[in-house]
């Protein structure tokens, strides 16, 4: 794999991008969100087997949101300190209930992607609700 990316800047754009998916963020955010809280059990227990505990929950549910429903494969391998440092900021930012808008500045571009991932639908393109057949 060959570095797509000079600065987490732009890392963290082509982030929000890959993330733009509610249900493959609801996975990277409920597993960021209890590999936390393991981790932070075993330093209050003193107890390591905690840490396996974390391990797994901050890495499964991200691949399950990236496999199942965002059919991609995650760029934890590129770069694995920027995809976790990303993954706890989209968790904390959920919390602090900002997540919305650094979503929202995630604007879809004409064209292809200069970086490389995916980008969101434009808002034009998206169904507003159920279409009603005509009667015949």
């Amino acid at each position: 794999m060959r570095n797509r990316y000079s600065s987490y800047h732009e890392f963290w754009r082509a982030y929000t991008v890959d993330h733009a998916g509610s249900m493959n963020r609801f996975c990277h955010i409920l597993g960021t969100l209890l590999a936390v809280f393991c981790w932070l059990f075993a330093v209050i227990t003193r107890d390591r087997n905690w840490l396996w505990l974390a391990l797994g929950f901050g890495v499964v549910p991200g691949w399950i949101g990236h496999l199942v429903f965002r059919r991609s494969f995650p760029v934890t391998f590129l770069h694995p300190f920027w995809s976790f440092a990303s993954d706890l900021r989209m968790a904390a930012l959920w919390c602090t209930g900002s997540l919305a808008r650094q979503m929202n500045q995630a604007v879809p571009r004409s064209g292809p992607s200069s970086i490389g991932m995916y980008e969101p639908m434009p808002e034009s393109m998206k169904k507003k609700g159920r279409r009603r057949r005509r009667p015949r």
